[in-house]
């Protein structure tokens, strides 16, 4: 498990929703709110 994965998973276990995103190649991302509705973005290249 990399990085983003456990930062999903711990965001996950807090009740955030999180939303995988594989349109941009050679990246792993996904999407998050805060606690205001903005909409927050994570990634990293793929390995």
């Amino acid at each position: 498990m990399d990085d983003l994965d456990a930062l999903a998973a711990r965001l996950e276990a807090h009740g955030n929703a999180v939303e995988w995103d594989d349109g941009f190649p050679g990246h792993r991302r996904f999407y998050t709110t805060d606690c205001l509705g903005n909409r927050l973005e994570f990634l990293t290249p793929s390995p």
